[in-house]
């Protein structure tokens, strides 16, 4: 849940900041029953655009779970009030009531449109699955900070306000930035001792005691969640 909760804010922060979407976080949250991001929207006619930007928000849960836990949970859908459910009811409006799609045409009843037309299906997941594929690569591109809120929310279980402008995320995100840095660039020091390890327990001679075990191995991550947000 810590992980899919993370997902939906990350990838809201950065389409916020590339100026697609407006508003702000106001809290973050998870619990026995699931967990949401509660964003406060700023009115205004959406584009294109920002529909699908809305619609990569709506998925960013279940890719960051993906991406994260190394498969998607049952968490993004469900109800009509899931992730899936509202993603898809984003990109049939984009096709069928606001005209921005393959044509104009007004129709009444998208969903009953959407049982009845395979190629609009085809249409709908293609929407589904662009929105999926950017926000994997936004929270690829966020990794640091994905990691830093998806603990946060492990620990703290409720996040009150915004938590890109609370210095505690701020400062676990820096600190996840530096241990990368220092895993894809290691200094000569560094690499001359892993070197040295490499030649010592590549030959015949087993490791002596005590060097058993993975290094650097981490707990088990946090379970999927079964809701998502009815706000992100």
């Amino acid at each position: 849940m810590a992980v899919h909760e993370a997902g939906h804010a990350v990838a809201f922060h950065r389409l916020r900041q590339a100026g697609i979407l407006a508003g702000r976080i106001t809290a973050a949250r998870i619990d026995a029953t699931g967990g949401l991001v509660a964003i406060e929207e700023q009115a205004g006619t959406p584009t294109r655009a920002g529909l699908e930007a809305q619609i990569t928000c709506r998925l960013a849960g279940r890719a960051a779970e993906a991406l994260v836990l190394g498969a998607p949970g049952t968490g993004a859908g469900g109800d009509a009030g899931s992730d899936l459910a509202l993603a898809t009811g984003l990109a049939l409006q984009l096709e069928l009531s606001w005209g921005l799609g393959g044509g104009m045409t007004w129709h009444a009843n998208p969903m009953a449109r959407l049982a009845a037309d395979p190629h609009l299906r085809d249409r709908v997941e293609a929407h589904l699955q662009r929105g999926h594929g950017r926000a994997t690569v936004l929270l690829k591109e966020s990794r640091p900070l994905l990691d830093a809120l998806a603990a946060r929310l492990e620990a703290e279980r409720v996040i009150d306000g915004d938590p890109f402008e609370d210095p505690t995320t701020v400062v676990a995100i820096r600190t996840g930035e530096a241990s990368r840095a220092d895993r894809e660039h290691p200094s000569p020091a560094q690499t001359a001792s892993v070197a040295g390890a490499r030649a010592v327990t590549d030959g015949d001679a087993p490791p002596s005691a005590g060097d058993g075990g993975s290094v650097g191995s981490a707990p088990p991550p946090p379970g999927s969640g079964t809701g998502g947000s009815p706000d992100v």
